[in-house]
């Protein structure tokens, strides 16, 4: 295993207790951090509601991203990467559902496994593109 593989691996542990940590946030304390990233945003023309929808399924999107990168560089198998990511997508909805104020939802898993697949697609066109500029 190399040094990125280990380094991967060891980013990817941190990031899943970051997201476990922004789990376990109550749903009164998960919905203020929502609302702050959401005045952020908020030149966008949205209404507050879409606008805070939007912020809190773009963070599943983004967390789901960045595990599947990188538990994929890590692994080196995108099966692999998958399969854990969703999983853990899962685990995490589970947790959920004994947090006060929080709900675990399967649409949300559904969510999280349209970040990983996006991840793993983006990741393997880099890499595409950075061997063909290496070629």
């Amino acid at each position: 295993m190399s040094n990125v593989q280990k380094i991967s691996g060891v980013l990817a542990v941190f990031w899943m207790m970051f997201i476990f940590y922004l789990s376990h946030q109550p749903g009164e304390a998960s919905s203020q951090l929502s609302s702050f990233v959401s005045a952020v945003f908020s030149l966008l023309p949205l209404p507050e509601e879409q606008l805070h929808y939007l912020v809190r399924k773009g963070a599943h999107v983004f967390a789901s991203f960045l595990l599947a990168v990188l538990l994929y560089i890590s692994s080196g198998r995108w099966y692999v990467a998958f399969l854990l990511s969703v999983i853990y997508a899962a685990t995490d909805e589970f947790h959920q559902t004994f947090i006060s104020g929080r709900s675990g939802q399967i649409s949300d898993v559904g969510i999280d496994s349209i970040g990983v697949l996006l991840g793993l697609l983006f990741f393997q066109a880099f890499i595409k593109k950075r061997v063909q500029k290496l070629s």
